[in-house]
């Protein structure tokens, strides 16, 4: 395999997607959670997606779904209107579900039509289009298509 289309062993990895209504979303996951082939085809255009997300303008208020001690980073996503996910299992010793959970939700979610340039292709990368972020607690990512993990 190519380095850059290496699986980010022990990086909390940001990568973006897409939903059946065109919402964005973006999946951190804690250095063990699958990640879409699609993403990791091309690591010097994912790497950029935690730097093109948090130049997004703010665009309304965030809604925490889960108590965290420094939420400040899932905040400042919903803020710029995205989905927040989060691989929780590396946090658990027992009873791991296997799926990016919800961890904070935007008020006023941007969708794809509205943005451009290289953020704009790195979401296009991954589309679910049998899932809606806003009711989706949970999301089983390997599940829609091939993924590669720890």
């Amino acid at each position: 395999m190519q380095p850059d289309r290496c699986y980010p062993i022990g990086l909390d990895y940001a990568w973006l997607a897409t939903d059946a209504e065109g919402h964005v979303a973006r999946f951190t996951n804690a250095g063990q959670g699958p990640i879409p082939k699609a993403v990791l085809a091309d690591r010097r255009a994912s790497d950029q997606a935690e730097a093109l997300t948090m130049a997004l303008p703010e665009r309304g208020d965030s809604l925490m779904l889960v108590a965290m001690p420094r939420p400040d980073d899932f905040v400042a996503v919903a803020c710029r209107g995205l989905f927040a996910y989060d691989w929780q299992d590396a946090h658990r010793q027992a009873g791991r579900i296997h799926r990016y959970e919800l961890i904070s939700r935007p008020t006023v979610p941007v969708t794809v039509e509205e943005l451009v340039g290289e953020l704009a292709t790195l979401i296009g990368k991954v589309k679910f289009r049998s899932i809606r972020f806003a009711e989706s607690p949970a999301i089983a990512v390997d599940d829609h298509g091939e993924c590669h993990s720890e």
